[in-house]
């Protein structure tokens, strides 16, 4: 029995001495594998390319020290200048069309319109456009007059309509009377080489037929011997929030004659060609020379599209009554 029981106890006093040196030298083996782990989470962190935790490697010296994370550099970077194009991008943008004056004006709904060819003699350039509007049952003509005199004129357009066959139709004016044209005037005077406007609107059940052409002529011009002159001073059309422009500014006679009846003719061009003409009085009666009025007025929903604003002046002609 003693002989077993110190068998017994040698036999465990070994058991406990391999299990110490079992363990103390398992530490060096753990030690390894935890390093690496350690160097493999630098690519791992890296990845997201956030700034601080590529800092961080960098103060911890795991990124020199391991050379698998390494990659992590070139990958941070694209990551940074992404960014900073985005930021540039978002900074800067790109003007909208309704910011940026070149790209000019396209309302929503825009109006169709029929473009005659140029009426040209050795006095003047007629160029128009028409378009029914259904919905107050008027036609309107639309149109500008270019000088080609030395001196001032005033007068007026004739427009002609052919029904569908190609025969003149005949109107009906306020007085009742019947004719084959209608005729507007021109906003007067237009000075040597510059360009007046004009718009006539036509009640359609004084129409007697249906309109398929229209066409224009120069009724007559008037020289103008003495003419008022005007000069636009701080002339800006601004965009508004309502599909149109505020027009504001002042004008100035800088002429010899009085301006009776003063008024602006505002035209809507598109690629130097008028597309819908607005107007508004002035505050004076008469503009007399030397005497500047300032003006601003607001015009909405215009129904075309334009890159430019052109203001004219329109004064009672000074040679004849206009009719």
């Amino acid at each position: 029995m003693k002989h077993q029981l110190m068998k017994l106890m040698i036999l465990f006093a070994l058991l406990l001495t391999a299990v110490a040196c079992g363990g103390s030298g398992s530490e060096p083996a753990a030690s390894e594998p935890a390093a690496s782990e350690s160097g493999a989470s630098a690519p791992v962190a890296a990845a997201p390319s956030t700034g601080n935790e590529s800092g961080n490697q960098s103060e911890s010296g795991s990124q020199a020290s391991d050379p698998a994370s390494a990659p992590s550099a070139p990958e941070s970077a694209p990551a940074a200048e992404s960014g900073t194009t985005q930021d540039t991008s978002a900074t800067t943008g790109q003007p909208t069309a309704a910011e940026s004056p070149s790209q000019g004006f396209v309302p929503t709904n825009q109006r169709p319109m029929n473009t005659l060819p140029p009426v040209e003699d050795d006095k003047v350039v007629i160029t128009a456009a028409w378009h029914i509007d259904k919905e107050t049952g008027y036609m309107n003509v639309i149109g500008s007059v270019l000088n080609k005199t030395n001196t001032p004129i005033t007068g007026m357009i004739n427009v002609i309509y052919y029904d569908t066959s190609g025969q003149p139709i005949t109107v009906v004016d306020v007085l009742a009377e019947s004719s084959k044209a209608d005729k507007v005037s021109f906003s007067s005077p237009i000075a040597p080489g510059d360009i007046g406007y004009f718009r006539l609107s036509r009640n359609l059940e004084r129409i007697d037929g249906e309109v398929a052409r229209v066409e224009t002529s120069l009724s007559y011009i008037v020289p103008e011997t003495t003419s008022p002159l005007a000069e636009f001073l701080n002339l800006q059309s601004v965009r508004n929030e309502y599909e149109g422009v505020t027009v504001s500014g002042s004008v100035k006679n800088v002429g010899n004659i009085s301006c009776k009846y003063p008024s602006l003719v505002v035209g809507y061009l598109k690629d130097g060609r008028v597309w819908e003409i607005d107007g508004s009085s002035l505050d004076v009666e008469i503009l007399e020379p030397g005497q500047e009025v300032s003006f601003e007025f607001d015009k909405y929903l215009i129904p075309v599209a334009f890159d430019e604003v052109d203001v004219v002046i329109d004064c009672s002609p000074t040679s004849f009554p206009r009719p």
